[in-house]
């Protein structure tokens, strides 16, 4: 409505995919060989990871290893550990951040702790040329609200690849949208499924439309 008379719904629509959706995203969980995922207690990290073990393993002879940090030794720190052991992936969970080593290392699915990622991210804001096989990504729950969103953008202002995960959940807000195009970001995964034993649906065109028309309440 706020556009009415200037560019039509469906203009508005095309131009929302086109400034979300890039096709080469596709190709990073093919290109990269450590894959490193950030995001609030919740949002859905480690299902991620273990739906990307679930592809990993079903098209590939040689697996990533699974690597955890984080300072918790209990709980929530073992459902990645849970998740590697069922699709038989090696594992390994650091207390300790050592940014240089994760950097370094050959094939892997890496979840850092919200204890971790500032330091993370501000390592791979003044090195990531030094890295080019090391692609970070933000797992961000669809019901996420505005204040947390901003929090997280401010924390990691140089990671642009974005995983919304629990789309079934909830509405990624208008204003969470804006925020994201503000930010140059681009959405890789529009998740919904939270069981482990399927692959994550990389966004095409068709899905991001449902979701620009989803989420605008089109």
């Amino acid at each position: 409505e706020e556009f009415e008379g200037g560019i039509s719904k469906a203009e508005l629509i095309q131009s929302l995919i086109d400034a979300f959706y890039d096709p080469l995203e596709k190709a990073v969980f093919e290109n990269y060989s450590n894959l490193v995922f950030l995001g609030t207690p919740g949002s859905g990290k480690s299902t991620v990871c273990a739906k990307l073990m679930h592809y990993y393993g079903t098209q590939y002879s040689s697996k990533p290893s699974v690597v955890h940090v984080t300072p918790e030794k209990l709980f929530e720190a073992d459902r990645l550990n849970f998740h590697a052991k069922m699709f038989n992936f090696p594992f390994a969970r650091h207390h300790v951040l050592n940014n240089d080593s994760i950097c370094l290392a050959e094939r892997q699915l890496i979840e850092i702790a919200w204890d971790f990622q500032i330091s993370f991210a501000n390592f791979y804001a003044s090195n990531s040329v030094l890295y080019p096989s090391v692609k970070p990504f933000l797992v961000l729950p669809a019901e996420i609200n505005n204040e947390t969103l901003e929090q997280i953008m401010r924390v990691c202002p140089n990671v642009k690849s974005v995983i919304l995960n629990k789309c079934d959940y909830g509405r990624f807000s208008g204003k969470n949208l804006m925020m994201l195009y503000q930010n140059g970001c681009k959405i890789s995964v529009l998740s919904g499924d939270r069981t482990v034993s399927t692959p994550l649906n990389i966004a095409d065109q068709v899905m991001m439309r449902g979701f620009v028309e989803y989420a605008l309440k089109i």
